[in-house]
């Protein structure tokens, strides 16, 4: 969801389509935020992903976006109508020059920002007017607030409706659980889950957010707007031991809830996959489709076989392994990790893999 669809398919030279809140279904999911975490297909090429939305997109009763989105109307009969090598032709594509021109978070620009840039080119092949974005990107709508009931749990909760056969019934059982990992293994207070009216105010922020960005592509004259997926080579994502990817680029995918399309268009100076990411207006999700779609044909093949997941060698003669279902546990009381390390304590030893400095796994 969110991050977790764009960061990997760019990573690994995948396409997603992070659709427009409501545009699918969120009810087996279970968010971090609520009303605000969107799950969506990743695959190869446009073609694959519009045939995994004719399986995955709708109205679902037991999922409140979809219903105030009224997502059975608006989205097409057959995705892959959209898909139209011609899509961009005529069409005005804005981008924001700082986006890809800023420095990466760790202040080290490695030109990834100028080679998704230079694909700008491609655009232009394909039909499109390129177009830098004046006047500031609007910022969210606020949510009322939910006088401390809790976003996440309310979406753990409405999984747990359908699901009441499992082990844990709330946060707190999983979050303290002896089964979770070690670090973020935490004891948290239990929430309240959000009311009818706490749902409907999140919603209307959401909606009203969607229109300000509609706003300022409108008065920019523009049918959408493109990103990049990172700003720098795809490192891990491991916080101050390693370089981390910059994926900082002031996209509003999550924030707004916008569908946006992520396509690999080939890679940087340094052989790193690199993605472009397509943002358009709320419901647009098709247009994006097929902008993406037509992009593709322009480019050819932008996908990368990544050196890291190579190929896996099939065994006919292996079977899966018996997955353990965890049984219902008491919370355990966790201290609490401390921010820094205690004086006097010995670091743990590091391993060396290629160039970087690599802490052992807990």
């Amino acid at each position: 969801t969110g991050v977790s669809l764009f960061a990997p398919s760019t990573g690994a030279s995948l396409v997603t389509l992070r659709g427009t809140d409501g545009i699918s279904s969120g009810a087996g999911v279970m968010p971090l935020t609520y009303l605000q975490d969107f799950e969506g297909p990743i695959a190869r090429t446009t073609s694959d992903v519009a045939m995994m939305l004719n399986a995955t997109t709708g109205t679902d009763p037991d999922d409140p976006a979809t219903v105030a989105a009224d997502a059975d109307n608006k989205r097409p009969d057959d995705w892959k109508t959209s898909l139209d090598k011609n899509a961009l032709k005529g069409k005005k594509i804005g981008y924001v020059e700082a986006s890809f021109t800023g420095s990466p978070s760790y202040g080290q620009d490695d030109g990834t920002g100028a080679a998704v840039k230079a694909r700008f080119a491609d655009l232009v092949a394909a039909g499109a007017t390129m177009v830098e974005m004046t006047g500031a990107q609007p910022s969210t709508v606020a949510a009322p607030s939910t006088g401390g009931r809790s976003r996440t749990e309310e979406g753990w909760q409405a999984y747990w409706d359908r699901h009441p056969e499992g082990p844990f019934s709330t946060a707190a059982g999983i979050l303290s659980s002896p089964k979770n990992l070690p670090y973020n293994r935490r004891t948290v207070a239990a929430a309240p889950r959000l009311t009818k009216e706490d749902i409907a105010g999140i919603i209307d922020a959401r909606t009203q957010s969607k229109a300000r960005y509609k706003q300022w592509m409108d008065d920019n004259g523009v049918d959408a707007v493109v990103y990049p997926g990172f700003r720098s080579d795809v490192y891990d994502n491991d916080g101050a031991q390693t370089l981390s990817s910059d994926r900082n680029s002031n996209y509003p995918t999550s924030s707004f809830g916008l569908p946006t399309l992520v396509l690999p268009v080939g890679a940087n100076a340094h052989g790193d996959p690199i993605s472009i990411q397509i943002v358009g207006a709320a419901f647009d999700d098709a247009k994006v489709l097929g902008f993406g779609y037509a992009l593709e044909q322009q480019i050819g093949n932008g996908r990368l076989t990544p050196k890291t997941a190579p190929a896996l060698e099939y065994d006919a003669t292996a079977t899966p392994q018996e997955i353990e279902i965890p049984k219902p546990e008491d919370p355990v009381t966790v201290p609490p990790t401390p921010d820094k390390p205690t004086e006097n304590a010995t670091p743990p030893a590091t391993v060396t893999v290629g160039s970087y400095n690599v802490l052992p796994a807990p």
